[in-house]
C-alpha cells in the first residue's frame, strides 16, 4: 500500500502518452470535445488579453514596444488543437485592441516527443513559427524545472522572465498526481492505494485492480503549511467525507512561477468539483478508465491554495457542474477589472458542459432542432466553431433541402462556413471537415466552391467513392460533363458496387 501521489499510476501514465502519441485524439480514445473548442478558447484569449490590459494599466512605464513578450506556457499541450484556437482568438482580439501579436510569446509543451514532432510537422502552426509569436518545448509538468524552447533555442531557467507569465492547462491536472483523504468524525486518514496487474501500457489501466486502506495522518501531513492549512480546513468542515489534494498540479504550478520574477496566472479547465459539499460522502477515489485515466480535480482546494499564497481565484458561478473552468492568480495586489470583467463576461453565464449539453445526448448529436433558424442560433452559440459544425452538418444540410431558405439564412450559412475552414486544424481521421463544408456549399448550389473543397477533402483524407462521386454531380451541375463522367469513373474504380455513381454514368450516357 502506498500515497496515491507514488503510485505507479503516474509512471504508467506517462508511458501511455509516450507510446500511444497523437493517435489518443486522432482515433478518438481520449476525450477532447469539451476542453478544446472555440467558446473556451475565446474565453481564454478575452482573460489573457484583460490581464496584459491590467499590467500596462498599473505599470504605465513599460510600452508596448518593449523586447520581452508576454510567455503564455501551455502545459501538456496534447493533440495541438486547443493552442491552435487560442493563438487565432488571440491574434484576432489583439488586432481589435490596437495591439500587435509580438507582445505575445506562445510556447506549447508536452511530455511525449510524438505529440511535439506532430506539431512540428502540423502546417497550421507554421505562420506563428515562422514570426517567433509561437515555441515548442519538452517539459515533464512532474519533475523539469526549466524550458528548452526547440524551434528558437532559448533557454527559459528560473526568474529568467519579467513579466507576468500565463500558464494554461486543460484535462492535465486531473491526469497529474494526486493525494486522497477521507475524514471519519472529523478525524483525518490517507487514502492509500494497491494496483495488481501487470498488462502492457495499452492494456494496463483496463486490467488494474485498485484496493484501498485508510491510515489515520495529522494535518502537518505535508512540509508545506499551505497544504496543511487546506487539509485543517476539510479535518474542521468535512465530518465525513473523501477529498483529493491535486499535489502534481499544485507543483507544476510552481515551478511555472519559478520562471518569471513576477505573478502567475492560471487558466484551468478540467473535469472537478468546486464546492466542499461534494466532498460529503465516504466514497474510493474516482478512476475514471478511458485508454489512460483521470480523476476529478478538487477546484475548492486550488482556490484556498491560492488564497492561503495571497493570490486570487476566479471560479465559474455554476459549482456542481463537472466540467470547470478557473483563473488562478499568484498575487493580488492591485485591482484587475479587466480580467475580472473578461472571467465574467465569458464564463458566468453558458459554460462549456452547457454548451455540450444544448449540442449533444448520450455522446450523440442532439436530433431535436425544429428548424434551420435553431441550428444556426446553435452555430451562432458555438461561434461557428468545426466540431459543432461537422457533427450538424447533415441536419443542417436535411434543412436546406426541406424548406426555402431566406437571403440572410442564406448569407448566414455562407459567413459561418469560412468561419468553420479558418479555425480548420486537422486531427481526428474520421472528421472530413472539407467534405463536410463542400456539401454544405452544394447544398446551396455555389458548385465551384463545392468542387474546391471536394478536392481538398481528397488531397487531406485521400481519394474515396463518395467524394470522388460528390466531385462527379457538382461538375455535372455546371454541365462540365467530361469532369463528371471522370470522377464517376474514378468513384467506381475505389468501389465498383458505388450504385449513385453507376447511375451518374448510365444517366450521362
Amino acid at each position: 500500500m502506498t500515497s496515491l501521489s507514488k503510485s505507479a499510476l503516474w509512471i504508467k501514465m506517462q508511458e501511455y502518452y509516450h507510446n500511444i502519441g497523437p493517435d489518443a485524439w486522432q482515433n478518438e480514445l481520449v476525450p477532447l470535445q469539451i476542453s478544446s473548442n472555440k467558446n473556451l478558447a475565446l474565453a481564454y484569449a478575452n482573460i489573457i488579453i484583460g490581464q496584459i490590459n491590467d499590467w500596462y494599466m498599473h505599470n504605465p512605464q513599460n510600452s508596448q514596444e518593449q523586447q520581452e513578450p508576454f510567455y503564455i506556457i501551455e502545459i501538456g499541450t496534447g493533440h495541438g488543437k486547443f493552442g491552435f484556437y487560442v493563438l487565432k482568438c488571440l491574434q484576432e482580439l489583439l488586432v481589435n485592441y490596437s495591439l500587435p501579436i509580438s507582445i505575445i510569446k506562445f510556447i506549447m509543451t508536452d511530455v511525449a516527443e510524438k505529440n511535439i514532432k506532430s506539431w512540428q510537422q502540423h502546417p497550421a502552426f507554421k505562420p506563428w513559427l515562422d514570426a517567433g509569436n509561437l515555441d515548442f518545448a519538452i517539459f515533464n509538468a512532474m519533475s523539469d524545472q526549466e524550458l528548452n524552447l526547440l524551434h528558437s533555442g532559448t533557454k527559459i531557467k528560473s526568474q529568467g522572465l519579467n513579466k507576468p507569465v500565463f500558464m494554461l492547462c486543460n484535462y492535465l491536472f486531473d491526469s497529474l498526481s494526486h493525494d486522497a483523504f477521507q475524514v471519519r468524525e472529523h478525524k483525518l486518514h490517507e487514502v492509500q492505494i494497491k494496483i495488481t496487474g501487470d498488462a502492457d501500457w495499452e492494456e494496463y489501466f483496463a486490467e488494474a485492480k485498485f484496493s484501498y486502506t485508510y491510515q489515520p495522518v495529522t494535518t502537518d501531513y505535508y512540509p508545506d503549511p499551505n497544504l496543511n492549512k487546506i487539509l485543517s480546513y476539510y479535518q474542521t468542515n468535512l465530518t465525513n467525507g473523501t477529498f483529493m489534494i491535486p499535489v502534481g498540479g499544485i507543483d507544476c504550478i510552481n515551478t511555472v512561477k519559478k520562471l518569471s520574477t513576477q505573478h502567475l496566472v492560471l487558466l484551468l479547465a478540467d473535469k472537478g468539483q468546486a464546492s466542499i459539499d461534494l466532498f460529503d460522502d465516504l466514497t474510493e477515489p474516482d478512476i475514471d478508465i478511458h485508454g489512460s485515466i483521470s480523476l476529478m480535480v478538487n477546484f475548492d482546494a486550488l482556490k484556498q491554495y491560492f488564497t492561503n499564497i495571497n493570490g486570487d481565484a476566479l471560479l465559474m458561478p455554476n459549482k456542481s457542474s463537472d466540467f470547470q473552468v478557473a483563473c488562478f492568480s499568484t498575487e493580488h495586489k492591485h485591482a484587475t477589472p479587466h480580467t475580472t470583467h473578461a472571467f465574467k463576461q465569458t464564463l458566468s453565464g453558458a459554460g462549456p458542459q452547457d454548451i455540450i449539453n444544448l449540442c449533444y445526448y448520450d455522446d450523440e448529436v442532439n436530433s431535436n432542432f425544429k428548424n434551420l433558424d435553431q441550428l444556426l442560433a446553435m452555430m451562432n452559440l458555438t461561434y461557428w466553431d468545426p466540431n459543432v459544425f461537422y457533427d450538424m452538418h447533415e441536419m443542417i444540410i436535411d434543412q436546406i433541402e426541406a424548406e426555402e431558405i431566406s437571403i440572410e439564412q442564406d448569407k448566414a450559412l455562407l459567413s459561418g462556413a469560412k468561419i468553420v475552414w479558418d479555425y480548420f486544424f486537422k486531427l481526428e481521421k474520421n472528421q472530413d471537415l472539407p467534405f463536410a463544408l463542400a456539401s454544405l456549399y452544394y447544398a446551396l448550389d455555389e458548385y465551384e466552391i463545392a468542387i474546391s473543397f471536394y478536392k481538398l477533402s481528397v488531397q487531406e483524407f485521400g481519394p474515396n467513392a463518395e467524394n470522388l462521386y460528390n466531385l462527379a454531380i457538382s461538375y455535372q451541375a455546371m454541365d462540365n460533363l467530361d469532369n463528371a463522367k471522370k470522377y464517376a469513373e474514378q468513384s467506381l474504380m475505389i468501389d465498383a458496387k458505388y450504385t449513385a455513381a453507376k447511375e451518374l454514368l448510365a444517366e450521362m450516357a
